[in-house]
């Protein structure tokens, strides 16, 4: 059975997801999830909760920020209200996060998103082996590299299969220093998007923000695996996750009603998506573009 779970680009659609068919959404803090497209708090989480369970679907929350000493006690007790609430899965990325629910929450349910380190049998069998009810396997794996990986794994894998594709996260306030060295920091704001590019190549726009975790960077191109999903769903990946960071609702809803019409023609034996993939491209904004990353890739081709 194939399971879609999707982050949120804007609370007032959060219904609309469940009623087109999404089956889990991802959702969380500013302080303790990362590059969250909205911000909820314990009591919303709480009523997207209830309502999720009754319509028969699920909640991720992401507390994958990377924790400090300032935010241990803080962070133990959003994990206390998340179990209290009923949430179905925590998603961590942090091995002192693992340790955390090992020892005072473990009954409480966990997914490994470790980024782009969970790339290879060893690691992902490790964190089953911790506990670990699924693991965010790398979205910079090609398929040769799945085609050996996923045989091998003990736990289940969940891939992105379509959104932003963040390449770069430092702790350090980069956006805020480099216009305060450029005696611009007046015009600093948290949150506010960022477009660099490189002078070799002016077309691929890079996208940036700084929130309380620090500096983000995406790639130039969005991930979009809607024609491969049928070789994948052969591999035996069975769950899904999308990523609306910087989709307006509308585009997204458009986009996710691609995708669940998707799965309904792939259920029914149907496995050729060039046409909806023709359709998914008109729905973007007309900042995004997208392409299959490096899912193409043979070994050797990346030195």
């Amino acid at each position: 059975m194939i399971e879609y779970s999707s982050t949120v680009p804007a609370k007032e659609v959060a219904g609309s997801l469940f009623d087109l068919g999404i089956d889990t959404l991802i959702i969380g803090n500013n302080d303790f999830g990362l590059r969250l497209p909205t911000d909820y708090n314990v009591l919303e989480t709480q009523r997207l909760t209830e309502t999720a369970h009754q319509l028969g679907k699920k909640v991720v929350v992401a507390a994958n920020a990377i924790l400090h000493n300032d935010k241990l006690l803080a962070y133990e007790k959003y994990l206390a209200d998340l179990l209290t609430i009923g949430v179905d899965y925590v998603m961590v990325g942090d091995a002192g996060a693992v340790n955390l629910i090992q020892e005072k929450f473990p009954s409480q349910k966990f997914i490994y998103n470790g980024e782009v380190l969970d790339t290879n049998s060893g690691m992902i069998n490790f964190w089953g082996n911790e506990g670990a009810s699924y693991v965010r396997i790398a979205r910079e794996l090609p398929y040769v590299e799945l085609e050996e990986l996923i045989p091998k794994l003990q736990v289940p894998p969940i891939m992105q299969l379509f959104g932003p594709i963040a390449i770069e996260h430092s702790a350090r306030s980069l956006i805020y220093n480099y216009l305060d060295y450029e005696n611009k920091s007046s015009e600093f704001n948290f949150n506010q998007v960022y477009h660099v590019n490189l002078p070799q190549k002016p077309e691929d726009i890079y996208t940036m923000f700084e929130d309380q975790n620090g500096t983000h960077m995406y790639g130039p191109e969005d991930l979009n695996l809607l024609e491969q999903l049928p070789e994948l769903v052969v591999l035996g990946i069975c769950h899904y996750t999308f990523d609306s960071k910087f989709y307006p609702s509308e585009n997204w809803l458009s986009i996710m009603e691609i995708f669940i019409r998707a799965r309904k023609l792939l259920e029914s034996g149907e496995s050729n998506f060039e046409e909806l993939n023709t359709e998914l491209k008109e729905k973007l904004p007309a900042d995004r573009k997208i392409s299959t990353g490096f899912y193409h890739y043979q070994l050797g081709d990346i030195k």
